[in-house]
């Protein structure tokens, strides 16, 4: 029962990667006057569209949907785990 946790486990695994890899791709993708190292401090930058060229915005909205996806599916792994565990006592 507890390996059905995996499956949406295995999810979050991979939303967690679309997003380093749409991440990094964004940041090739910079507006003029917005700085890496503005990025990485002022984490609000990475949420805003206006930080990322138009080629940009799309590798971002690809990260802000697998950012909010991976904390979807950790959550639901984390609920199905709970459930299977209290269902195999």
């Amino acid at each position: 029962m507890m390996y059905i946790a995996a499956i949406p486990l295995s999810l979050a695994v991979l939303c967690w990667f679309v997003a380093a890899v749409s991440w990094i791709r964004a940041l090739g993708h910079l507006a003029e006057g917005v700085t890496i190292g503005a990025m990485i401090f002022a984490g609000v930058k990475a949420f805003d569209p206006q930080s990322f060229t138009p080629q940009g915005r799309v590798h971002q909205t690809r990260f802000l949907k697998a950012f909010v996806g991976f904390f979807v599916f950790l959550f639901i792994s984390a609920a199905v785990g709970i459930a299977a565990e209290q269902l195999t006592r």
